[in-house]
């Protein structure tokens, strides 16, 4: 449950609800006017129990103090000694009031998180339904939420948390990876100690993402696996919902998509020619077909292009284990051609704007880097067969140039975006911007136009790594 009333006259503080929505309270008793108003349970929390008292704990000097993994551990430690001091009555009501914490010292409320997470990072993973969300949340104002919806909203925080956004003027907001390193541990206990639930499910894919954004690569995949591996526990994969559900069409959604988020993101993190843990079906044989929370007609069949793009993917990947020459060059050939006709649709349909088109387009652009840059370097010291396979790479090597100046086009057109603006543009882009810059010198260019093309891709590129890293 929340933090206890105070007795007195008159609050030193405004109440809890007022805080997280950054209101003014009037600070009345028993309860200010906003909480009468929405018939909330008004709390106020001591200012003593607000910040943790310095006197007693151990201070640390030299490198080590500023070790996130050493910060992450003691901004934990001292959140939990402050928690207990206000005695929760369940695991819900502290793990509750730990996140709540958390989210105070990045300096943001809960309306800010959400309205950032819904207009960047949802546009590219729409696991959760807005106006379910709204409505969860509305009606667990007068109670602590549970310890996987309060997990899901710290995971949206570190998805959409960066220091240069951080209101904060009492303490010193945590960096990217102490927060990530709070989360995960956080994400640990919660499933440790609470039931399997699709909200605990979406927390790991958004923890995933932010993982693959930040560079983490491996850590992403695992997460990802085991976000695969919960959804089959929790029957995600199957295509008659096996849970009824007073709003069971809302929920329906969220499930399907959050299992086609889970493989869009273990293909898009996957790299080439690693074990084969998953494998796609075949989206033209499943009924489960991807949709929109609320499916707009502008963004009609986003997602599913997306999952689309996916399972394209899976096949290139499959595709490069064939140890047969020409059955592996017409496999990609085949696949090549689809992609072409497929990322025109989708590019078309973009419109030249960022959103969930974005993700499919992306998604395909990185396969056909796969399969072209796999023919060039693959099939470079083989004999000539009547000059076909010189014919094929040199094909290949002009799909590379074309698909690289297309990312050129792409990176200039995002020239004026600010950093708050970079959640806009899905986390994939990096490792395409990487894949087309490698491309790009060994055109053997030289002057201002390769300079000039370089430079959009660079700018580009260090604005990701400015959103999504601590240092660059």
């Amino acid at each position: 449950m929340p933090p206890p009333k105070i007795s007195g006259n008159t609050p030193q503080t405004v109440c809890n609800n007022c805080r997280l929505r950054k209101r003014k309270c009037d600070k009345a008793l028993p309860q200010c006017g906003h909480c009468t108003r929405k018939t909330l349970e008004c709390l106020y929390t001591s200012r003593d129990s607000e910040e943790p008292s310095a006197r007693g704990k151990p201070s640390l000097t030299g490198p080590i103090a500023h070790n996130p993994a050493i910060q992450s551990s003691l901004r934990l430690s001292d959140i939990f000694s402050d928690v207990l001091l206000l005695e929760p009555t369940n695991i819900g009501s502290a793990v509750y009031l730990q996140i709540y914490r958390i989210i105070r010292a990045t300096g943001r409320n809960f309306d800010e998180i959400k309205d950032r997470y819904f207009r960047g990072i949802h546009m590219f993973v729409p696991i959760i339904c807005p106006d379910r969300f709204n409505n969860k949340l509305d009606k667990l104002q007068r109670a602590a939420p549970s310890p996987d919806l309060s997990l899901l909203f710290l995971s949206m925080c570190l998805a959409t948390y960066h220091p240069e956004f951080s209101h904060s003027q009492n303490t010193e907001p945590p960096d990217l990876t102490t927060l990530y390193l709070m989360t995960k541990t956080l994400f640990a206990q919660v499933q440790a100690s609470s039931s399997l639930s699709l909200h605990l499910i979406q927390a790991g894919v958004l923890i995933a993402v932010y993982e693959y954004a930040s560079g983490r690569n491996s850590d992403s995949l695992a997460t990802i696996g085991y976000c695969a591996r919960l959804g089959i526990s929790h029957r995600l994969h199957l295509v008659t919902p096996s849970r009824a559900t007073d709003d069971e069409p809302f929920t329906q959604v969220e499930e399907w998509n959050t299992w086609w988020s889970i493989f869009i993101c273990e293909r898009s993190i996957s790299p080439p020619l690693l074990s084969e843990d998953f494998h796609l079906s075949n989206i033209s044989e499943s009924k489960r077909i991807p949709n929109l929370p609320d499916d707009p007609s502008h963004e009609c069949g986003a997602f599913a292009s997306a999952a689309r793009a996916a399972w394209l993917l899976d096949q290139t990947l499959q595709s490069l284990r064939i140890a047969d020459d020409d059955l592996q060059i017409a496999q990609l050939k085949k696949l090549d051609t689809l992609l072409q006709n497929f990322l025109a649709i989708g590019l078309r349909r973009a419109g030249g704007l960022r959103g969930l088109w974005c993700t499919g387009n992306a998604v395909m652009m990185r396969t056909l880097f796969i399969i072209h840059r796999h023919i060039v370097d693959q099939y470079s010291t083989f004999p000539a067969r009547n000059n076909l396979m010189e014919i094929v790479r040199q094909n290949s090597y002009t799909a590379l140039s074309t698909v690289t100046m297309m990312m050129v086009d792409i990176a200039a057109a995002q020239n004026k975006l600010s950093l708050s603006s970079i959640d806009t543009l899905p986390p994939s882009v990096s490792y395409i911007i990487h894949a087309a810059l490698d491309h790009l010198r060994t055109m053997n260019m030289t002057g201002e136009e390769r300079i000039h093309w370089e430079s959009q891709l660079t700018w580009t590129l260090g604005m990701l790594q400015k959103r999504w890293y601590d240092t660059v």
